[in-house]
């Protein structure tokens, strides 16, 4: 995928003003952070406590680090979306993983995550248009994200948003390498969106 100029659009917030843009090594921190209590919220009914509890910002740190560098080589995008200098959430989207879709027509969101204090305030609404909007100007046809069957909240975010289910579902691991907690199984379901371009 492209890279986009540094004037990423913007949105507004009660705090002040939400900026987009392109992830830089210095935030994989902050996007750990974000990471941890965007999952220990969303997650706390669905996954067992100690999974959750023992959640690593630095594990998570350095995985986010090795996203940012390797970006481009995996034609991949880390964005963060900042309010008043700090990282309020992010979005990492980039090529469709899967092999049941077409690499050269689908993009896909592989996560995007707020920092729950601002849960409701329209920066996940944000994040996704802008996912979408970049995905359609690469002349995909459709866009996918894989979501847990259970994370009512998000399904009801992504049904608003235009997405949905396409059928497909599968049992994944939803730790993440190097952190100190075994992963947890869980079902997950994806979910398409409709991008308007042709192959």
């Amino acid at each position: 995928m492209n890279r986009p100029d540094t004037s990423l659009p913007a949105a507004r917030q009660a705090d002040g003003a939400i900026a987009l843009r392109e992830a830089v090594m210095s935030d994989a921190h902050p996007i750990a952070v974000v990471h941890v209590r965007s999952f220990q919220a969303i997650y706390r009914r669905i996954l067992p406590n100690h999974v959750l509890d023992c959640l690593s910002v630095t594990a998570r740190a350095r995985i986010w680090a090795q996203r940012i560098a390797d970006a481009d080589a995996d034609q991949r995008r880390v964005v963060v979306a900042d309010l008043d200098g700090r990282v309020a959430a992010f979005l990492y989207f980039g090529l469709t993983p899967d092999d049941d879709d077409s690499v050269g027509r689908t993009g896909h969101v592989f996560s995007i995550h707020t920092d729950p204090n601002l849960t409701g305030s329209g920066i996940g609404t944000t994040l996704m248009e802008y996912a979408a909007s970049e995905m359609a100007d690469a002349a995909f046809a459709d866009a996918t994200l894989w979501v847990v069957a259970e994370n009512d909240g998000a399904r009801r975010f992504y049904d608003r948003l235009g997405w949905h289910t396409d059928g497909a579902r599968r049992t994944e691991l939803l730790g993440l390498s190097g952190e100190p907690c075994a992963a947890h199984d869980a079902e997950t379901i994806r979910y398409r969106l409709r991008l308007g371009a042709e192959s």
